[in-house]
């Protein structure tokens, strides 16, 4: 459990402006999971990511991961840009979720004040399995 809240930490020292930590409890499994985000725009276009973490109620390990981290460049100054995504996960004892790749162009709209904004997407999903994955 130390070491889950020293990586919570420096992910959220990293990103300190965008990140968000949640904790939540699943009243129907009966055990803690935690989410880590973090959506960070830059001169190129942003980046976001999402760690999902369930831990066993007795003891606190880590029995489940999902993650999915998604990178979107600018093509030009305008609002199409190339997306490339990576999404991922493992549950002890079972295997994993298997590997999933996505690509493709995305636009985006975004109003003047930027109060909201819509986002369009035509992806490309590839996924990997072996034999432990989840069927």
């Amino acid at each position: 459990m130390k070491k889950l809240i020293l990586l919570l930490a420096v992910v959220a020292g990293v990103s300190a402006k965008a990140q968000n930590v949640q904790f939540h409890y699943d009243f129907v499994r009966e055990h803690p999971t935690s989410t880590v985000e973090m959506f960070k725009p830059d001169q190129w276009g942003n980046t976001f990511f999402f760690i999902d973490m369930d831990y066993n109620g007795k003891n606190g390990e880590v029995t489940g991961s999902y993650w999915e981290i998604a990178r979107e460049l600018k093509i030009g100054k305008g609002p199409i840009s190339a997306h490339v995504e990576y999404n991922g996960g493992q549950m002890n004892g079972v295997g994993s979720f298997g590997n999933a790749y996505l690509a493709g162009p995305s636009y985006t709209y975004l109003a003047k004040d930027f109060s909201y904004g819509i986002t369009f997407m035509a992806l490309y999903k590839y996924i990997t399995l072996t034999p432990t994955d989840f069927r």
